[in-house]
């Protein structure tokens, strides 16, 4: 199996948000970048001919820590893009061990339940 190429992101949305690695640590920026979906070859091994593939890339960016690149596919544009919205609640709950706030709030749109289904 051969590896999957790196998506060019092309943002057609952001959001910033306040990121701490405990409630008390200071306040680091994180950058959510959703990139426009695009028609795309199936991934390897899911080459069935009459299968439409379409792939939605992302950015997690913590300020002064990581960057986290990925992508969602799905059958349609909205689909992929839904994917991609659900990935990055996920991997904001579970990838990143702090708090993610949006002015301060907790509520930063990315909702995940405590079992990781969105």
């Amino acid at each position: 199996m051969t590896a999957t190429p790196p998506i060019a992101l092309d943002p057609i949305a952001e959001r910033e948000l306040e990121y701490r690695d405990t409630l008390d640590a200071p306040v680091r920026k994180a950058v959510i970048r959703i990139g426009r979906p695009r028609h795309v070859p199936p991934p390897p091994g899911e080459e069935d001919v009459t299968a439409d593939y379409w792939v939605c890339p992302y950015e997690i960016t913590i300020e002064e820590g990581n960057v986290r690149s990925s992508h969602a596919y799905g059958a349609d544009s909205i689909q992929a893009l839904q994917l991609a919205i659900s990935k990055i609640g996920v991997e904001l709950r579970h990838l990143f061990p702090g708090h993610f706030t949006m002015d301060g709030n907790s509520e930063i749109g990315f909702p995940v339940t405590d079992d990781g289904v969105t």
